[in-house]
């Protein structure tokens, strides 16, 4: 009965990894045409903030880690200069939101659990 139980357990905290990783994989996704309506850093910080992250805009001294308080306009004005992913959910299917980020400086992915050898690569664009 014991070992029943085990592998019940395991098969369901399976279920639950495939279940957050097709989520986080959608949350990932990248959007062309929303890069070209806002430009590569405005898409870049939704995608950021909306998977956990938090970005610096370039001469402001705070992170912003909060989606909701995206300023609503002046979306080629801003332009990222920092980003802390730690502990965010970002992919490397969303590595591509970084090209254009011409203005970033620095990149921390500390605790990206679903980051996988795929991204690293991408990262010579940044």
């Amino acid at each position: 009965m014991v070992k029943l139980l085990a592998v019940r357990n395991l098969l369901q905290s399976h279920s639950k990894r495939t279940i957050w990783g097709w989520l986080n994989t959608i949350t990932n996704k990248v959007d062309e045409s929303r890069i070209k309506d806002v430009g590569p850093d405005r898409a870049a910080a939704e995608w950021l903030l909306r998977c956990g992250a938090g970005v610096r805009w370039k001469d402001k001294e705070s992170v912003l880690k909060d989606y909701n308080s995206l300023p609503p306009g002046g979306f080629r004005s801003l332009l990222i200069e920092e980003i802390d992913a730690t502990g965010s959910c970002i992919m490397s299917v969303g590595f591509p939101h970084l090209r254009g980020l011409n203005h970033l400086k620095k990149l921390t992915l500390h605790k990206c659990n679903y980051l996988d050898n795929e991204a690293l690569p991408m990262l010579a664009a940044v």
